[in-house]
Order: structure tokens, then sequence, then C-alpha cells
């Protein structure tokens, strides 16, 4: 009785969790670039532009004092100012420089995200999502039986720390372990992307050309806060 019910519900197509929606806008970019070690902003250019803004009112003063010098030192001044003003343009242009160039590595880092998947050999959906989350997991989909006991044995070569438990019919969840950083607001996780590397370069890709991978399905589970 219900063993048609249970049948059609063991082999209905296997949804890798993903919790990662909740997260706040700012957090999900934090840990997206911390994942993939793309470069902050950095402070250099706000600093620059700060730097010109408070120079301007010892330069007034300093054009003040040029125009009623008496002392003979009005050369000297304008040579200082000439300076002064020749010091703050290079620093700016240096620091725009600078800026742009963060912001291209930045750029190149972010995209990875889009990249890497279609660089794989089999299908790979859901990175994004995966490299954000607290507890980062992966669907491997065989395309047929396999032995967990061996699959798990094999990945802890790689990652000691990884569990892999069935997630369905030829299907086998895959977590490996975060990195944890502390800030003020506590203990911030993303995903660990270059052993997510190490794992595919060292596993899953020699098990897809065995002919053993269908596709991998990506997501991960965070915290109720979301933070």
């Amino acid at each position: 009785m219900g063993q048609a019910l249970l049948d059609r519900l063991a082999s209905a197509p296997t949804q890798t969790p993903d919790e990662t929606g909740r997260l706040h806008p700012a957090t999900r970019t934090l840990r997206l670039r911390l994942a993939l070690g793309a470069p902050g902003p950095g402070l250099l250019l706000p600093f620059a532009i700060g730097c010109a803004v408070w120079s301007v009112f010892p330069l007034t003063r300093l054009a003040k004092e040029i125009r009623t010098d008496g002392t003979g030192m009005r050369g000297m001044m304008i040579a200082l100012g000439v300076c002064s003003v020749l010091f703050a343009v290079a620093f700016l242009a240096y620091a725009w420089r600078r800026h742009r160039a963060m912001a291209a590595r930045r750029a190149a880092r972010l995209a990875v995200a889009q990249t890497w998947p279609a660089a794989q050999p089999f299908e790979v959906t859901g990175l994004e999502s995966w490299l954000v989350a607290d507890r980062p997991l992966f669907d491997l989909h065989a395309t047929g039986a396999m032995d967990q006991a061996k699959l798990a044995a094999a990945l802890r070569h790689i990652a000691p720390a990884a569990t892999v438990e069935p997630a369905g019919v030829h299907v086998f969840r895959i977590e490996l372990p975060p990195v944890e950083v502390r800030t003020n607001r506590g203990m911030l996780r993303y995903a660990d992307f270059p052993l997510l590397e190490r794992v595919f370069a060292g596993l899953i890709v020699p098990l897809h050309g065995e002919g053993c991978v269908a596709r991998v399905t990506m997501g991960g589970l965070v915290p109720s806060s979301g933070m």
C-alpha cells in the first residue's frame, strides 16, 4: 500500500539545497569577493581625493601670503605652492590608475563564477551560491551505481575534512569545509574555492573521464540570521 507513491518520490530529481537567497546583498558580495580572492575597493583613491580637497585651504592661505609678502621670499613661496599642486595632481593620477587596475582585477576574479563552470567538461550549476554558503554543498550526479565508501576515501585524500552522503538515486552530496575568518560582527564563512578546484582536478573530472559523472549541482546552507 502506497508503494507507487514511494517509488515516485524516490525517483524524483534530487534538489541541491540552496539557502543563500536570504543573505544580505552586502554580505553576499563580500563572501563572493573573498571566496574568489578578488581585491577590495581600497582606500587609496578616497584618501587622495581627501588630501586634494584639504590642501586647498593651505594653498589659499599661501596665495594670500604671496600677495602681501614684504620679506622678499615671494619666489620661494611660489615655488612651494607650485610643488604642492604638482604633488597633489601626481598623487591623484597615481591613485586613479591604481583604482582602475584594482577594479579590473576584481572584475576578472568575480567573472570566474561564470567562466569556471563553463570550462568544466560536464554541466555545473549553482557555483555562486556554493561560494557564499556557510556550509557549501554540491551534488555529484553519477551515471550509474558508485561505491560511496570508495568515493569518500578518494575524496579524503584531497580534502580530509570533506563528507559524502547519499542524496538520491546515483546522487552523492559532498560537503567541503568552509573558510572561517573572524570579523567585528562575528565569524564569517565562505567556500574554499581552491579546495574545490583541487577536488575537481583530482577526482571529479577524472571520474567523468571514466564515464561516471553526468553533472554537478551546487548550493549550500546558511544560518537563519543570514549575516
